[in-house]
């Protein structure tokens, strides 16, 4: 059975990556082993569909399209800069949503139902949204991270609408993840 590994996510403005893309040179300094988001890539994933079966794309397209036409779109704001599972023992390193949590939440809730009825349920941990700007492959100074992290904890990543959500295939490579837009719905 052949499938592609798929997701649903909001891309990021130009604005918005200009600016998270300075955050990420800043971060980078801190001589750890961190494999950083390339700006081009960079999301704010609603839902993760894994292994997506070829002859689901359609109905989980429709899916998509029938949850997302009933929601406004709705102004996004990031700020702030933190870490999973926590900043003393980071693995990913991500910047946050100060306004526009709840429409955020109010999304993936959307999705969550008719996505799991057609056998894609999302992630049983609670959902919070936030951009990936790098992972933690090998923490060398722990320190400087924590330092630079903390410099940025009050950051503006920038505003956009959100006005449509796109289906990705994510195709994984010795260079790190490489997504391409399969679909594009539009809220509202």
């Amino acid at each position: 059975m052949q499938t592609i590994r798929a997701f649903a996510a909001i891309e990021v403005s130009p604005s918005i990556r200009a600016a998270l893309t300075k955050v990420i040179t800043r971060l980078d300094d801190t001589d750890n082993s961190i494999k950083w988001v390339d700006p081009q890539q960079l999301h704010l994933t609603v839902h993760f569909l894994g292994d997506l079966r070829y002859q689901d794309i359609q109905p989980v397209c429709r899916a998509i399209k029938e949850a997302v036409g009933e929601l406004d779109p709705f102004e996004l704001q990031l700020r702030s800069v933190g870490a999973f599972p926590d900043l003393h023992a980071p693995r990913v390193i991500w910047v946050g949503i100060e306004m526009g949590h709840e429409p955020l939440v109010e999304l993936q809730r959307a999705l969550d139902g008719p996505l799991a009825d057609l056998g894609y349920p999302s992630d049983k941990r609670h959902f919070k949204p936030h951009v990936t700007l790098g992972r933690v492959k090998r923490l060398s100074r722990l320190a400087p991270l924590v330092e630079a992290i903390e410099s940025l904890s009050d950051v503006n990543g920038g505003s956009m609408i959100v006005d449509e959500l796109t289906l990705f295939e994510s195709v994984l490579s010795r260079r790190g993840p490489d997504y391409t837009a399969i679909a594009e719905f539009e809220l509202g």
